[in-house]
């Protein structure tokens, strides 16, 4: 072998031995772990080309430059699956805001996501993120890598079962990349008034997805009653009638009553339903 197809190979081997390396200690865990293959290969990067010595200092401070926000987060779900809420917290210096949503049919872990999805959709530009959230499911997924994991192979889990919840954990990855996320897990219900704060928030999102349900499922049936489908009830006492349906469904103190010709029982609204 000539001299030149020598140093080629030497400079192929040089050249190989970070990525090569990063990526088999991504590997490792049996997931591909993004962050241990990138912190590996920046090592021996930094070990063996000089020349990046004094690229890494611009690098940190542009990452000096980004904004730092505290991002809390919490999603709640009456039935799982059922109506469900989620609450997120934005503070950044003095400022502060509330963001909040819910959905009529979901699960809890859906409102975990969306609310971690909401919340880094509203930073307008790449943010250091200090993400606490009392979701196992969520945490554990991007720290521990199991959700790149999932989408590398497809959105199929170790066990061979698909992977749930595909089209948010895609997303809320594409949001990782794009700011630096720091997680952190808090015990829920506890002694934390932002955790506690985003509780109250997800819980209230669910119950008026709840009522925003039984005003769509009441609607339905007045329109099935004033059609004549249900007995040919008229349309006059369709609105009362689906007050105090739902005051009575959802619990409410203090339930408005109403005269004999609108005192429709709630039994028949549900037989009328079922229909």
């Amino acid at each position: 072998m000539g001299m030149i197809e020598q140093v080629v190979g030497w400079l192929f081997v040089y050249f190989l031995i970070p990525p090569v390396v990063g990526t088999f200690v991504g590997c490792l865990s049996g997931f591909y772990d993004e962050w241990w293959a990138r912190t590996t290969f920046d090592f021996l990067a930094d070990f063996l080309y000089p020349w990046r010595w004094n690229w890494k200092p611009r690098k940190r401070r542009k990452r000096q430059s980004m904004k730092t926000v505290t991002i809390y987060t919490d999603g709640a779900c009456s039935g799982n699956p059922g109506p469900g809420g989620w609450g997120a917290i934005l503070m950044y210096g003095a400022h502060k805001k509330e963001l909040s949503g819910g959905e009529g049919h979901t699960t809890n872990n859906r409102m975990e996501l969306t609310g971690v999805i909401t919340a880094l959709e509203a930073l307008k530009e790449p943010c250091i993120v200090e993400l606490y959230s009392d979701s196992k499911y969520v945490i554990d997924a991007l720290e521990k890598g199991w959700a790149k994991g999932w989408q590398a192979k497809g959105w199929v889990k170790a066990d061979k079962k698909p992977a749930l919840n595909p089209d948010l954990w895609g997303r809320l990855l594409e949001l990782c990349d794009y700011h630096k996320v720091n997680l952190h897990w808090v015990k829920g219900h506890a002694e934390n008034p932002y955790n506690n704060r985003c509780d109250e928030l997800a819980v209230a999102q669910s119950k008026r997805a709840a009522e925003n349900k039984l005003i769509e499922a009441s609607c339905q049936t007045c329109m099935r009653m004033a059609n004549g489908e249900c007995g040919g009830m008229s349309k006059e006492p369709c609105e009362d009638y689906r007050a105090r349906y739902i005051a009575t469904k959802m619990e409410q103190e203090n339930a408005p009553k109403y005269g004999d010709a609108t005192a429709f029982r709630i039994r028949d609204y549900e037989r009328f339903n079922r229909k």
